[in-house]
């Protein structure tokens, strides 16, 4: 095991852990060359995260992408030539990556026609969780204060010094920019806790 601090991104990262792993033993042949891996992990599916909401040149949301979303997924199975899972990003209530007030879904009246389509058709798509923490104002895509998110203070891991909710910033980047998303922990409670 290897254990170190990187600077940069989480992108710059991967391309230093890949120019490190393509130099191993274990990454000496591809997976579709290997013979100690089972075919059935070799045909196995891709999984495919989609956006189900479309975003302007400033990063806003400005629509739905569940109704070309069939259509896109049966051209990307067609292009690749096998399975295709896909896991649905952005179909929280509020905003993408915004838990704790999920429903409705958004846009839930055409998620409700184009899920069983999907399925229909083969595909077997699931909705990616927020993990552990609650945003409560994203200044990147629909950036926004939550109104909601105060209803959820007891679940939030507390900073002792202060008595009060802990606060964390997420700062992510990818091609269309960088953006900070401000978050609170939600606190896991262990069943014999008191």
């Amino acid at each position: 095991m290897a254990v170190g601090v990187t600077q940069g991104t989480w992108c710059d990262s991967a391309d230093q852990y890949k120019r490190w792993a393509v130099q191993q033993t274990w990454c000496a042949r591809t997976i579709a060359q290997r013979d100690d891996i089972p075919a059935w992990w070799k045909a196995g599916p891709d999984v495919h995260v989609c956006c189900v909401r479309t975003y302007d040149n400033q990063r806003v949301c400005n629509g739905s992408y569940y109704p070309r979303l069939l259509e896109h997924l049966q051209t990307f199975r067609q292009k690749i030539d096998g399975p295709v899972v896909a896991m649905l990003a952005g179909w929280e209530n509020h905003r993408r990556w915004t838990a704790g007030d999920y429903f409705p879904i958004f846009d839930h009246e055409t998620a409700q026609r184009v899920i069983p389509e999907l399925k229909q058709d083969g595909f077997r798509p699931f909705f990616f969780l927020s993990g552990l923490f609650y945003t409560y104002e994203n200044e990147g895509r629909d950036g926004a204060l939550i109104p909601s998110a105060e209803q959820y203070l007891p679940q939030y891991v507390v900073d002792e010094a202060t008595g009060k909710p802990r606060r964390f910033t997420l700062n992510e980047s990818n091609a269309s920019g960088e953006w900070k998303r401000p978050f609170l922990r939600v606190l896991r409670r262990c069943a014999d806790d008191s």
